[in-house]
């Protein structure tokens, strides 16, 4: 086992980032239909920095800036599981999805890596 705790890093103010999650709990209402709650969270640390292909991509209808996030942070960002959308991330004006959740507790209490990827598309300007 690791004996090296980094958790302390991660949320330095050196290294870590500000921003909220958007928690969705779902359920079924009476009527039978999927409901969706939303609970945001403000103000958490973490430490945060591009990743992947954050290239633009463009087709016939719309272009899609492709950004992909990866977080380290103590708070236990969910991606989707029963009972639970998964969290969106609020960073900089913009809305990022929790595609792949990783446990590092072992590094530090607590301490995991979210991937994360925009949620938004572009509209392509009209011909």
């Amino acid at each position: 086992m690791p004996t090296l705790d980094v958790s302390d890093v991660v949320v330095c103010e050196e290294f870590a980032d500000r921003f909220d999650v958007i928690r969705r709990p779902e359920g079924i209402s009476q009527s039978g239909r999927s409901t969706v709650s939303q609970v945001t969270v403000p103000g958490l640390y973490g430490t945060i920095y591009a990743t992947g292909d954050n290239s633009l991509t463009r087709v016939a209808d719309f272009e899609h800036g492709r950004k992909t996030l990866t977080i380290c942070t103590k708070y236990r960002l969910q991606q989707a599981a029963p009972g639970y959308q998964p969290d969106l991330v609020l960073y900089r004006g913009n809305q990022f999805v929790v595609t792949n959740v990783k446990d590092w507790s072992p590094y530090g209490a607590g301490f995991i890596e979210a991937e994360c990827s925009s949620i938004l598309a572009i509209e392509a300007p009209p011909q």
